[in-house]
């Protein structure tokens, strides 16, 4: 008759040592699938700058070699007023004078009419995986006074609205700030504005006018695909998040919102000043009411080690780190473009480098 074999269970040691091997190759395993889900991640924002290029290349291609901007489609809004954004409008109406979303791709997309909506669209089909974080509240607070406000107000509180993933750099999109251009549309002559940017009413007159530093745009300079001169050079989108304010004491308290005004001042919700500007309010190590939160980088250079990615102007896009975009000044402003600036307002790595009056190529 043959014994019954001996069932013998694990014993503590032996227990211990398998755990030990699973928490090990688990170990192994995580930052390999953590790494492996930011590829795919950074696949798709790479994708989405290309597909915005893409739309701005069209648009040119449709309107004379004229990039879609504040100093095109928006002059064409101002050219109506307000109510040429506010009211009924279309899918490929800008949503401010500064959307140039909208008007490159809002057709083809089937945006909203509705202008609340068009800007969730626009915020949500164009969403970086990284860009999770939804808006707080509005700018102007409420929405403002404008003829939708309500439509923001309601959109917001029904849903968020997730923050804005990509940003042009302003420096394309405007002109030079001794410019003698102007332009008529509709009869109503527009010039290079003289105001202050807080004034709604001289901003709704005038051509946007860049800043003079720390580059200077040239000043024969248009928002025009020929004079930028050289396109696979020049960055015409990238990862970036405005708005994050911040506000009050020795800790800032954070605001987290975006521009609803139809005609913004500098920027709105999507231009940037760009990672040269050391006080970028997307890029910058020296943001004024920032006391060194970098809350803003994070949100903006949001990949791996803060990298972001950028599109250039051919279409052909990459990602650079935080040090690349702080160091090299030449794929953020058109050729030509002058140095004036300081150690105040650009960064510390080109201010070392770069000389007064120096010429970008």
């Amino acid at each position: 008759m043959q014994s019954k074999r001996q069932i013998r269970g694990f014993t503590l040691i032996e227990l211990l040592v398998v755990v030990a091997v699973i928490s090990l190759l688990l170990g192994m395993l995580l930052p390999s699938v953590r790494w492996s889900r930011e590829v795919a991640q950074s696949m798709v924002g790479s994708s989405n700058t290309r597909q915005l290029v893409i739309g701005q290349l069209s648009y040119a291609a449709d309107h004379e070699g004229w990039l879609a901007g504040p100093n095109t489609t928006g002059l064409e809004v101002k050219a109506k007023g307000t109510d040429g954004i506010t009211g009924g409008t279309t899918g490929d109406t800008p949503t401010s004078t500064h959307d140039w979303i909208s008007p490159t791709v809002g057709s083809s997309l089937s945006f909203s009419a509705n202008r609340a909506e068009r800007t969730r669209d626009i915020f949500e089909r164009f969403a970086d995986p990284k860009a999770i974080f939804p808006y707080t509240t509005l700018f102007p607070p409420g929405g403002g006074g404008f003829a939708d406000s309500t439509d923001f107000k309601k959109q917001s509180e029904t849903s968020p609205y997730l923050q804005l993933s990509y940003l042009s750099p302003g420096s394309f999109h405007y002109v030079s700030p001794n410019s003698k251009w102007s332009k008529t549309i509709n009869g109503k002559t527009f010039r290079v504005g003289s105001g202050s940017t807080s004034d709604h009413n001289s901003r709704l007159e005038t051509i946007h006018k860049g800043f003079g530093g720390p580059f200077a745009p040239p000043k024969n300079y248009r928002p025009r695909l020929d004079l930028l001169k050289n396109p696979s050079g020049k960055v015409a989108v990238a990862d970036g998040t405005r708005y994050v304010d911040y506000q009050g004491g020795r800790t800032p308290k954070v605001i987290f919102d975006f521009d609803v005004d139809p005609i913004p001042g500098v920027y709105g919700s999507f231009l940037a000043s760009g990672p040269i500007f050391h006080q970028s309010v997307e890029y910058g190590r020296s943001h004024p009411r920032a006391g060194g939160n970098t809350h803003h980088i994070d949100l903006s250079m949001r990949y791996f080690d803060n990298e972001m990615h950028i599109s250039f102007w051919d279409g052909h896009a990459t990602r650079i780190s935080h040090k690349e975009a702080w160091t090299d000044p030449v794929p953020w402003y058109p050729r030509g473009s002058v140095y004036t600036g300081t150690a105040s307002n650009a960064t510390p790595e080109v201010d070392s480098v770069y000389e007064s009056d120096e010429i970008l190529p």
